[in-house]
């Protein structure tokens, strides 16, 4: 299966701080429906899309799907709402499947709505134990779902990795619940810079050097030789 990856562009991006709820940067957000004119449509998963991200962090508002990316231009963020003046669109719709051809259409046209400017989206972040569900209303009462954890078709989580700790100071582990070959890492700045590139053959777990890297928050890219992708967050101390 091809996996919705995450490009982590250079931002243009200006996000002021007002009293945000720190939960919608800590973690990674994953579409599990939408709900369009009363009318809910669960988020596709097939051969052309495992999940459909959301990353909210430091300079970032973006998502992507079939190719598709979107990040916000001037996003400012309260502890309620969500407004961006503008939306940044790149990349071309490759999917070839109806239903997610259908799918890019509700979720970037319908409810984002990138075509317009100052756009308005209320949030709430609930939980249940170590779940959490982050819902975005944007200004037509239009809903969008997300929870914190990719969610296979069965239920199952669909990550292959786990990386500890988190925060940390120096070094990076990474553990995978398979024997993979071939691994392919990128850790990103939050601004899109590349900052770190290695490969290697993960049995069971690794550890990677950040020694070098300042405070601050980055993302780590993990590709194996099918080509998926998994986005992790972690904070270097």
């Amino acid at each position: 299966m091809r996996t919705i990856i995450l490009f982590f562009l250079t931002s243009l991006i200006y996000n002021t701080s007002l009293a945000q709820d720190p939960q919608l940067f800590e973690n990674d957000w994953y579409l599990s429906k939408l709900n369009i004119d009363g009318m809910e449509y669960p988020a596709p998963q097939n051969d052309e899309i495992d999940f459909i991200q959301l990353v909210i962090v430091g300079e970032l508002f973006t998502s992507e799907i079939c190719d598709e990316l979107f990040q916000g231009d001037e996003v400012t963020i309260s502890n309620i709402e969500i407004n961006i003046s503008n939306f940044i669109v790149t990349g071309f719709n490759d999917c070839t499947i109806p239903e997610n051809v259908n799918y890019t259409d509700l979720y970037l046209s319908q409810f984002f709505n990138t075509q317009l400017s100052n756009r308005i989206f209320s949030y709430i972040i609930e939980s249940n134990g170590t779940d959490l569900a982050l819902t975005l209303t944007n200004e037509e009462g239009y809903k969008a779902f997300y929870g914190n954890t990719p969610l296979s078709v069965n239920g199952y989580d669909l990550s292959r990795f786990a990386i500890f700790p988190n925060p940390l100071k120096d070094i990076l582990n990474i553990i995978s619940t398979e024997l993979m070959e071939n691994i392919n890492i990128k850790i990103y700045s939050t601004e899109g810079k590349l900052l770190k590139v290695e490969n290697f053959n993960l049995e069971n777990q690794t550890s990677i050097d950040v020694l070098n890297l300042s405070s601050g928050i980055y993302f780590l890219n993990i590709e194996d030789q099918s080509g998926r992708v998994e986005v992790k967050k972690f904070i270097k101390q």
